[in-house]
């Protein structure tokens, strides 16, 4: 490696190639998000309900998910969620119910329709998916050899080359201040 690329490494200046993986890898990203957006309107689905009934049948399938919980997962106000979730419940899709050991609580289950929806999208997605996973994995694998490079770089700076003890160093004493005013103080 020459001397400009690990100075480059050691303040962490990006060159051309850095920014050409992340233009790709955000062209891959969003390539892939549209296709997902796309094939949701084609099933009658908004993406965003799309994306709440995988959550449900993806993360809680037997318990059920909350509201926050889906929220969460969706990065979303919860709020936002209560509104997402009246329409899933308007079309069919989610149902409602009390959880057995906190009556409390709510969980979001999906129907017999969700499930039948998402098989089908679930099944574009994986293809598209294995479709895609050459070219990401090629520019997550640039990513992570550029980055385990760099940081093998930077523990060769950090690392002096002999090490050396130093004293122990007792705590100067400083002269008190003059007394200050409350307002002075911190």
């Amino acid at each position: 490696m020459s001397d400009r690329q690990k100075r480059r490494v050691k303040n962490e200046e990006l060159d051309q190639q850095d920014y050409a993986t992340l233009a790709s890898f955000r062209r891959s990203l969003r390539t892939f998000l549209a296709f997902s957006e796309e094939a949701a309107r084609k099933a009658g689905l908004p993406p965003q309900q799309h994306q709440a009934i995988l959550a449900i049948r993806g993360l809680a399938p037997d318990r059920g998910m909350t509201i926050h919980e889906l929220a969460e997962h969706l990065l979303l106000k919860p709020q936002t969620t209560v509104e997402l979730v009246d329409r899933l419940a308007a079309a069919g899709l989610v149902r409602r119910q009390r959880d057995q050991t906190d009556r409390r609580r709510v969980l979001l289950g999906l129907t017999a329709k969700a499930n039948k929806i998402l098989v089908k999208l679930s099944a574009a997605h994986l293809a598209q998916i294995r479709r895609d996973a050459p070219q990401f994995i090629e520019l997550l694998r640039e990513v992570a050899d550029d980055r385990m490079v760099k940081q093998k770089l930077r523990f060769e700076f950090s690392s002096p080359a002999a090490p050396q003890s130093r004293p122990a160093r007792r705590p100067q004493r400083r002269a008190s201040p003059a007394p200050a005013s409350r307002a002075g103080r911190r």
